[in-house]
């Protein structure tokens, strides 16, 4: 009698086990894991080619660094936010909020140490992130124009820390126009995976796509093969991005959609080489 008792308990037990979110799923860290070269590669360029300008290296890059990653999570959290229905939004409540005011508290940290001069950026940042805010607002956080302004945003800190005081740039110098010729392929290659994902995965399949991706790393392989004519850029820069065309062009046309594990893996190879073409 006791036995058949004990049955009902056993089989219970897992029953009662539920499954924990992950990470990603309650909004701690996000799914695109891609960003992260986005994030760390223009930032990484700008430190050695402010460190190879003679500029010193100063404490609020850290504080820079840590507001800039929590900036993004907490764009990434707020975009869950506002897709979630209003019962589950409670959920995301606590990510949103650390993550806000670490960013908040990192980037006054950046003006304390770096001096008021970093804040002529703002006028340049503000509108973008204002941008980015009100697509994701409007469930549109995933569109192309979305995903560019994320990389611009990206892009322009590394611009930012080659170029603390943008004064500096509107000097007219053969480095600012060199810094600003680097960054700008750098925003031609990461704007291009903008377009090439999505010509891969949402829109696999579609000829519009393709060519716009297609287009688009063609463009930018004659403004480098241009700029390195000028002297503005290395070599590498035109075959790095005749590379990435060829790419462009031959993946969507496989028979069998390939996976996204395959193309991060890709992505993560090209991240690698554009950094180090751009530090050639």
């Amino acid at each position: 009698m006791s036995r058949r008792c004990s049955e009902p308990q056993q089989t219970a037990r897992p029953r009662s086990r539920r499954k924990k979110k992950s990470l990603a799923a309650r909004g701690w860290l996000p799914n695109q894991h891609g960003a992260w070269a986005m994030l760390a590669v223009p930032f990484i360029v700008g430190v050695v080619l402010a460190s190879r300008a003679g500029k010193p290296l100063e404490a609020w890059l850290v504080p820079l660094a840590i507001a800039e990653l929590s900036a993004y999570l907490a764009f990434n959290v707020l975009g869950l936010w506002l897709h979630a229905a209003p019962a589950r939004r409670e959920a995301f409540r606590t990510p949103m909020i650390a993550y806000g005011a670490l960013t908040g508290l990192g980037a006054a940290l950046v003006i304390v140490l770096g001096g008021a001069s970093l804040l002529w950026w703002l006028p340049v940042a503000a509108p973008l992130m204002a941008w980015a805010v009100w697509q994701a607002s409007r469930k549109h956080d995933r569109s192309v124009t979305s995903g560019l302004v994320t990389v611009a945003l990206a892009v322009g800190m590394g611009l930012a820390i080659g170029f603390p005081d943008p004064r500096e740039l509107m000097a007219g110098s053969s480095g600012s126009w060199a810094g600003l010729a680097t960054f700008g392929a750098l925003f031609g290659y990461f704007g291009g995976t903008v377009w090439h994902v999505k010509s891969l995965i949402r829109e696999w399949g579609n000829p519009r796509a393709r060519r716009q991706s297609i287009g688009w790393h063609v463009a930018f392989t004659a403004l480098t093969t241009v700029a390195t004519v000028a002297g503005l850029l290395n070599l590498g820069w035109p075959v790095f991005f005749a590379v990435c065309t060829l790419r462009s062009w031959w993946l969507p046309r496989l028979d069998h959609r390939p996976k996204p594990l395959r193309i991060g893996i890709l992505e993560i190879a090209m991240s690698v080489a554009v950094l180090i073409v751009a530090l050639a």
